[in-house]
């Protein structure tokens, strides 16, 4: 098993843009890696920036490392993968037909004794930045799709089984890194 990093691709997506008053929606929700569909306000809107050249169609567009706004075909794809890793959340999108998935799996995995990485004085279980990680592959078990604990700011990683089917459904927006293999 291969474990890796999620990003979304900065030179090959849009970005979406709101109001101040849109953003202010969005606050509660960022870094939780928890369930919000009970307090999310559906009338968020979101719209492509104007300002930011954009040729081609992405299926992942970047708007917050705290969850991925996803076209109809991978909202599909994720739901074969794993449909309690994630929630989907509504919103008002001004270019097209997206959703806001919400990935809810938090998982402790990381082997705090053999990675390399630095933490806040005040907060040893807090990694601030890293060098090398290292991992408890017990402790994945059959997750696909989740963030990692004990990493300020949420480090979104995925297994095999999920980068592959993105790729082989030629979905396009994300990119992946290699952190570990078991």
């Amino acid at each position: 098993m291969k474990l890796w990093k999620v990003y979304t691709l900065e030179e090959n997506n849009i970005h979406l843009t709101g109001e101040m008053e849109e953003y202010e929606k969005l606050y509660p929700f960022l870094w939780e890696g928890e369930s919000v569909k009970k307090d999310w306000d559906k009338s968020l809107y979101l719209e492509m920036d104007p300002n930011y050249p954009y040729q081609n169609h992405s299926d992942f567009l970047n708007f917050s490392v705290s969850f991925l706004i996803v076209s109809p075909e991978a909202l599909e794809m994720f739901n074969k993968i794993d449909k309690n890793a994630f929630e989907v959340l509504d919103f008002i999108c001004g270019c097209g037909k997206y959703y806001i998935i919400n990935i809810i799996k938090i998982v402790d995995c990381i082997d705090m004794e053999k990675s390399v990485y630095k933490t806040y004085k005040m907060d040893p279980d807090t990694i601030v930045k890293y060098k090398k990680l290292f991992f408890k592959w017990d402790n994945i078990k059959d997750n696909k799709i989740f963030w990692l604990k004990h990493l300020e700011g949420g480090l979104l990683v995925c297994t095999d089984e999920v980068k592959n089917q993105i790729e082989n459904a030629h979905l396009y927006g994300l990119g992946f890194e290699l952190l570990g293999e078991n």
